[in-house]
């Protein structure tokens, strides 16, 4: 195995030895995957837990549940809730004695006494469920799912560490600095990200999916579905999250300003909409907001931050197209149109001979034929009057013109 290089190595390899160290980060990111999921496995129990805990309140029945109009699962729930609470309503009469009663009687009543205690002790104690299983093998597979989601969400900074420590020596100077401290904070933003939306987004999502129209349809979540979804929820809450980090990187990168950012505040709303939408798909509005809320608000923050980075530090060392279209943007109006001062134009005549004035033709327009006109206009030394005197020298010059007169018939 290659040895593993730092994060700030400045070596040159070749490509045999870039390959070699790509084996060597996988192989060790491997190893810690691996580490991570024996523990996650290990307390599988406790992670199944936290992920059924939205399921099992939006499925818990209420006593106004039970008194109106429900589905078949909810009505077996409340019947379970009221033989519960008759048995104990019996308890009474079978402990009270009465006067008369036989030895028989006495025995009787015991016996009815500790069959409805051992039937309470059967009640059930939770009216919430759990996600169904349908297949043999699913709770095995299901168990096994949700372990590498917990093991990928406890080693994401060591993994993103190897994907830093292979990536970031091709970097130039001002990129490490510009982009080395933002990938550091990628876990923390993505971990924040997972707790906002397990905590508060997730909940009212599960609860409007679950009660929607519940009356019609007996509700049986399979854990296959159900863990798809909470994970592919919770990584697109994490992935919200990272607003911050694009944004201050493309202002230190010298791509956008801050104030350019500033003025596609109406674009960025679009935008935020279309990602909580497609994060949520619940026709809930509140649950959208929810999520589209923290993408504006780190927008916001992230946009006085790289404001606040380019008073500090400006931006340097951009040239190319990338200036050109940086300074246009800064230049623009605020209707969407550039500022172009044609007085800054290059009207300079190109390099080179300068034309013949003879060819340039007359800048007065088109007029009568002068004696001041140049030769190439008056003809041959000729007045410029005198046309009859032109066409003869003309005709001088052609050797056809001769015979052509001889064989002119006389008029």
């Amino acid at each position: 195995m290659a040895k593993l290089r730092p994060v700030s190595s400045e070596d040159r390899f070749t490509l045999v030895e870039h390959l070699s160290e790509l084996r060597s980060r996988i192989m060790v990111s491997l190893a810690i995957f691996i580490v991570a999921f024996a523990f996650a496995f290990w307390q599988n129990g406790n992670l199944l837990e936290i992920i059924n805990k939205p399921l099992e309140k939006s499925q818990k029945v209420t006593a106004k549940q039970c008194t109106g109009k429900s589905n078949d699962s909810q009505q077996s729930v409340c019947f379970e809730k009221a033989v519960s609470g008759a048995l104990k309503a019996l308890e009474p009469l079978a402990t009270t004695p009465v006067t008369g009663d036989t030895a028989a009687t006495t025995l009787q009543k015991r016996a009815a006494l500790d069959a409805l205690r051992a039937a309470q002790k059967l009640a059930p104690t939770s009216t919430s469920r759990k996600p169904v299983t349908l297949g043999v093998a699913e709770p095995f597979f299901q168990t096994v799912n949700v372990a590498m989601y917990g093991a990928l969400v406890l080693a994401l900074p060591l993994l993103l560490y190897q994907l830093y420590a292979f990536l970031i020596p091709a970097f130039t100077s001002r990129e490490k600095k510009a982009i080395v401290p933002l990938l550091l904070g990628v876990p923390f933003l993505f971990y924040g990200g997972v707790a906002f939306g397990y905590f508060l987004a997730l909940p009212r999502a599960v609860d409007f999916l679950q009660n929607f129209n519940s009356d019609n349809f007996d509700i049986l979540v399979q854990a296959k579905d159900y863990y798809k979804f909470v994970a592919m929820f919770l990584a697109g809450s994490g992935l919200v999250f990272q607003v911050p980090v694009i944004v201050i990187a493309i202002t230190r990168l010298g791509v956008l300003s801050s104030k350019q950012l500033r003025k596609q505040r109406g674009m960025v709303l679009i935008i935020a909409a279309v990602i909580a939408a497609v994060i949520t798909p619940t026709p809930d509005a509140v649950t959208m907001l929810l999520m589209m809320a923290p993408l504006v608000v780190l927008f916001e923050i992230s946009v006085w931050i790289a404001h606040f980075l380019e008073k500090r530090s400006p931006v340097t060392g951009i040239g190319g197209r990338l200036a050109e279209w940086r300074e246009l943007g800064e230049d623009d109006d605020e209707d969407g149109f550039a500022d172009v001062d044609l007085a800054d134009e290059d009207d300079d005549a190109p390099d080179g001979e300068e034309p013949d004035p003879e060819l340039l033709g007359d800048p007065d327009g088109p007029r009568p034929v002068g004696p001041g006109d140049p030769p190439a206009v008056r003809g041959r030394g000729a007045p410029a009057d005198d046309w009859q005197s032109r066409a003869d020298a003309f005709d001088a010059d052609d050797p056809y013109a001769d015979d052509a007169d001889e064989d002119r018939p006389a008029t």
